[in-house]
């Protein structure tokens, strides 16, 4: 509790992704690039990042906050739910020069964290 947590997805899932059809002579090609995500942190809390955010490695300091994604729990628990909601804008071109967006979309993913506190007792 009150320790800063890094919230972070893998370089990897952050990427765009393409797929491409034909139909005859033309071929369409839709492409989803991740927008922002949005962490719904078990307590109240969403936290809005427009990038991937920072993944905490050995080394860092432990007590220092994300450097662009991160929430700092303030109450006691033993687990906590998490969902990770990406939401990726949708654009589509064609080889006959046509070409748009579709309204953004979302994936959602749900974890439960285990939550493990060390507290202290200072006796004089």
């Amino acid at each position: 509790m009150h320790l800063p947590t890094w919230l972070a997805l893998s370089e990897s899932s952050w990427a765009p992704v393409s797929a491409s059809v034909a139909a005859g002579a033309v071929t369409v090609t839709a492409t989803a690039a991740p927008s922002r995500v949005e962490w719904g942190l078990g307590d109240g809390t969403v936290v809005i990042c427009e990038e991937p955010g920072t993944i905490w490695r050995p080394g860092m300091d432990p007590e220092a906050e994300s450097p662009d994604c991160g929430h700092t729990y303030t109450r006691s628990a033993s687990e906590i739910e998490v969902t990770a909601t990406v939401y990726w804008t949708v654009t589509w071109t064609s080889t006959i020069g046509t070409g748009g967006s579709f309204a953004d979309l979302a994936t959602a993913s749900q974890a439960v964290w285990e939550v493990a506190e060390a507290r202290s007792v200072i006796v004089r």
